[in-house]
């Protein structure tokens, strides 16, 4: 596949220089071809910036947005605005703590050749996520490590840190993002909007530490308590889970990171 078809687009803080450091010595050459998107420091916005587009989130899902998951699905917004407006075919989205190779950029290049149709690839960083053991994919033929995503594990796909799409694609995903139903990898809620074929692979991998993760911080001041009604409920989910990944596995499917 020709490098001009594919963009490549990482999103960084401007004072996380350690981590494009890290970045340029893992993929090598493929790092010069990169387009930097400057991250949108949530903890930076304006307070009217924030009020602004949390209130129209918290009207839409009956949840608040943190700074920080506002700041991530900003960031995304501007590299699928870089990427529409680009001559790029393809776009794979990348964030700074993802860990990979060259090899895998040029494994990701050769998967999408034969993707012909407008398609959601998420191309790996599920790694030390206790949903991990729930996504489960079909082989495709025709590519050896990509699968086509079971429609339960939509529910269990999390992680913006490494996706391919096409225009067309993004598109629908960047305005699905300024309608603010969603944060920027709550692909259980996005997906099915997009109608698209969605796809797994997991080639990128992600740090299992978060100490450092700007994101994970702020996701930690969400946490509910748990009540007897959410015990319950999680509990006939996990039911659920346990019977749907018994029975994917006796139609053909693979778990992706567990197998």
């Amino acid at each position: 596949m020709q490098d001009d078809l594919l963009g490549i687009y990482y999103i960084s803080l401007k004072k996380d220089t350690h981590r494009r450091n890290k970045m340029s010595k893992s993929f090598n050459d493929e790092f010069e071809k990169m387009n930097y998107i400057e991250a949108v420091y949530g903890k930076n916005l304006t307070t009217e910036e924030y009020f602004n587009r949390m209130n129209h989130f918290f009207h839409n899902t009956d949840k608040l947005i943190t700074p920080g998951e506002l700041g991530c699905l900003m960031s995304h917004e501007k590299a699928l605005k870089s990427f529409i407006d680009s001559d790029y075919k393809y776009a794979l989205i990348l964030e700074d703590d993802i860990i990979g190779t060259e090899q895998d950029i040029k494994e990701i290049r050769d998967i999408i050749i034969n993707l012909k149709e407008e398609f959601f690839f998420h191309c790996g960083g599920m790694d030390g996520r206790k949903a991990s053991k729930y996504i489960f994919g079909k082989k495709i033929k025709k590519n050896k490590n990509i699968f086509l995503l079971a429609e339960f594990s939509i529910n269990h796909l999390w992680r913006a840190s490494s996706y391919c799409i096409d225009k067309n694609t993004a598109i629908k995903l960047l305005n699905i993002y300024k309608n603010n139903i969603a944060v920027a990898d709550e692909w259980n809620k996005i997906l099915p909007r997009l109608k698209v074929k969605s796809y797994v692979a997991s080639i990128l991998l992600h740090p299992i530490e978060l100490s450092e993760s700007n994101l994970e911080s702020d996701r930690l001041l969400k946490k509910d308590k748990m009540t007897l009604m959410k015990f319950l409920t999680k509990s006939v989910r996990k039911i659920k889970n346990i019977l749907n990944k018994k029975f994917y596995k006796l139609i053909g499917y693979k778990n992706i990171y567990n197998d």
